[in-house]
């Protein structure tokens, strides 16, 4: 797992550990670069890494309203560890069928 404070900070990482990435989970309202910011430019950097953006904020605000569009999973606040789970599984393999075992949702 590779940590970063804010969407600058991630951009650096990103371009540090590129290979070993599979998955970009960020917040939307960041410091410095917001989620939307962060996602414009990992879209130029690699257009079909799976990106799941966590958000309190409704399809009306502009910053979120386009990410379903962009390819961006979309997780609501406040989510459960299951709704984690289940949205990281929908960003890695959007057709899969997923089985969760013991999780009582």
């Amino acid at each position: 797992m590779i940590l970063a404070d804010d969407g600058a900070e991630a951009i650096s990482a990103y371009l540090q550990h590129q290979a070993d990435v599979a998955l970009i989970i960020t917040d939307i309202l960041m410091p410095i670069m917001n989620g939307r910011a962060l996602i414009h430019a990992l879209r130029k950097l690699a257009p079909t890494l799976p990106i799941l953006a966590f958000s309190g904020a409704d399809e009306g605000d502009p910053l979120v309203g386009t990410l379903a569009t962009d390819g961006v999973t979309l997780l609501r606040k406040p989510a459960t560890p299951a709704d984690l789970l289940m949205a990281i599984a929908e960003a890695l393999q959007p057709a899969a069928t997923v089985l969760m075992a013991g999780l009582h949702i």
